[in-house]
């Protein structure tokens, strides 16, 4: 890495950490790609902080950065975006056996 190129790295990673919150995780990858896990944020939340982060970058070190997003629905919000799609389209799920078992006792 040149000088200038550590330079700028060292301003992106301070640009990162001025955004992130104490409970959010930043590293890298096996790409030297910078990865920050943005531990309590929806897509919405995430998507802010993405435009945020993407403003910084093109006033400070005048770049356009790449940036990747993937967002993980919360296991609730899954198993609701299941139940609604499959009665969309006419099916019932199917429940665990232990699930079935426990149902019965209840």
């Amino acid at each position: 890495m040149t000088a200038e190129g550590g330079r700028q790295a060292l301003k992106l990673f301070d640009m990162v950490h001025a955004l992130t919150r104490e409970s959010d995780l930043t590293s890298t990858n096996q790409c030297n790609d910078l990865v920050i896990l943005l531990m309590d944020a929806g897509s919405s939340g995430a998507r802010s902080f993405a435009g945020r982060l993407r403003a910084r970058i093109v006033n400070e070190l005048k770049q356009e950065p790449g940036l990747w997003m993937r967002s993980f629905p919360d296991p609730e919000e899954a198993t609701e975006a299941a139940v609604l799609a499959a009665s969309a389209q006419g099916a019932t799920l199917s429940r665990r056996s232990g699930d079935q078992a426990n149902q019965s006792v209840e």
